[in-house]
């Protein structure tokens, strides 16, 4: 099943989507769950005018609270970009600080009022939905990130309004007020930055010995985000018949893409005095070693139940991230890093494809010489993978990439098997056209 809201998978029988907290059917609030898994299921919010009548004293006395609404649709501004749910249609109404006059800089001050009166209180909570929604507490065990009182908000007198600073990015906000929740997602336009630290060993040696120290405080805007925020199409392979097209959507051109290539372009030509040239192995391997130690990929064991990527990033079992929100959470899963390598190679002017195998995918890339003939560390127990692609008359021999691994390891060979055969098994060594099944190269 899936959220009417943000598109996210959900179990049956659930109250809340795990992704964006939209409520299901009981009006309250997932303040404190008990799962630790996460519920998944879908729901419609409704927004209408409503009446709670409260009888006091068996009768004797009453009065009505009228709730309405009452607010216009959402309206995007420079500061804040995008919104849907209660906030989108006004329910909840969303305003940035009028004195804060750059909506290209760092956190921005917002006030959420609900549009339903009450002679109750207003509960309110907001959760950041680029951080995974299981975070671990450095201890033992991943912990619930659900909807929470920011630091430092002030509510209203009534609590009807809440103010609260918050960094670029993507959120969701609900209120609970007269036993009904309400729930919506916003965008905060502004400078994200992320700082990297990573090394490359150009010589490929053994002992690690030519390994060079690199870092990177990379800066983009939350607003070239947005096709991420804003898509509502499927999100894994279970869920379409062409995997194609499914990639497609996943490898538009990034500007926050294409701005992070040309950084790592300058910082490979500072630190090896190499030009990162297009068909190069030794700038290919530096965007790869890049993506391999910098985004981790999260599994847990918990109570005796593993967890994978998905379902602590996400709450879901499936989901396909693009890159910009992998680049956000500085995590992901097999394909989630594989696109993002894959969109880091084209964007460096290689011929990229992102493969699909049996429970497995990797990014690949197109070389002007065989990786196999460079000199390497040894290769015992691993396996090459690679496939010779024909588009439209146009031969182009890809390479595998692991992007799984937290240290360099090198472009051409994989280790990893399936049903206790090497995912090379899997892959034709040559296809013209996109593969006719899944298993295979599919050029981005």
């Amino acid at each position: 099943m899936f959220c009417s809201q943000c598109g996210s998978e959900n179990e049956d029988g659930a109250s809340f989507c795990t992704r964006c907290g939209a409520n299901i059917d009981r009006g309250i609030a997932p303040w404190q769950p008990e799962a630790k898994v996460p519920p998944k299921s879908k729901t419609n919010t409704l927004i209408a005018v409503i009446a709670v009548i409260a009888v006091i004293s068996a009768g004797a006395i009453g009065y009505i609270v009228w709730t309405s609404p009452g607010g216009e649709p959402f309206v995007a501004d420079e500061y804040i970009l995008y919104a849907d749910g209660d906030v989108g249609s006004g329910a909840i109404a969303i305003s940035s600080d009028p004195s804060d006059t750059d909506p290209t800089d760092g956190s921005c001050v917002v006030t959420f009022t609900m549009n339903a009166e009450s002679l109750g209180g207003y509960t309110w909570g907001v959760r950041s939905l680029d951080q995974a929604l299981y975070q671990y507490d450095g201890a033992s065990t991943y912990v619930y990130t659900g909807h929470s009182m920011p630091d430092a908000a002030t509510l209203g007198d009534d609590g009807r309004t809440m103010t609260c600073t918050l960094d670029p990015g993507h959120y969701s906000v609900m209120v609970q007020v007269n036993g009904r929740t309400y729930s919506g997602t916003f965008v905060l336009q502004g400078e994200v930055v992320r700082n990297y630290s990573w090394t490359f060993d150009p010589t490929y040696s053994a002992d690690g010995t030519g390994g060079i120290d690199f870092t990177l405080e990379f800066k983009f805007q939350y607003g070239d985000c947005l096709p991420a925020v804003e898509y509502t199409g499927k999100r894994g392979i279970s869920d379409v018949s062409t995997i194609g097209d499914l990639i497609a959507y996943f490898v538009y051109d990034s500007e926050v893409v294409t701005e992070l290539e040309e950084e790592l372009a300058a910082l490979y030509y500072e630190g090896t005095s190499l030009a990162a040239t297009a068909g190069s192995y030794d700038y290919a391997s530096f965007i790869l070693t890049f993506v391999q130690e910098e985004f981790s990929y999260p599994d847990a064991t918990s109570d005796g139940e593993e967890w994978g990527p998905d379902e602590l990033l996400y709450g879901t079992d499936e989901y396909w991230a693009f890159p910009t929100e992998t680049i956000m959470q500085g995590a992901g899963d097999c394909e989630d890093t594989s696109l993002l390598c894959a969109l880091l190679f084209k964007a460096a002017g290689y011929d990229a494809a992102v493969a699909i195998v049996p429970g497995h995918a990797m990014a690949g890339v197109g070389l002007t010489a065989s990786p196999y003939s460079h000199p390497t560390t040894s290769y015992v127990g691993e396996y090459q993978i690679f496939q010779t692609v024909s588009i439209d008359g146009v031969w182009t021999k890809y390479y595998g990439c692991e992007t799984t691994t937290d240290i360099q390891y090198h472009i051409g060979y994989t280790s990893v098997k399936y049903e206790d055969r090497p995912l090379t098994d899997w892959v034709g060594p040559v296809t013209v056209g996109l593969p006719t099944g899944m298993d295979g190269f599919y050029p981005i």
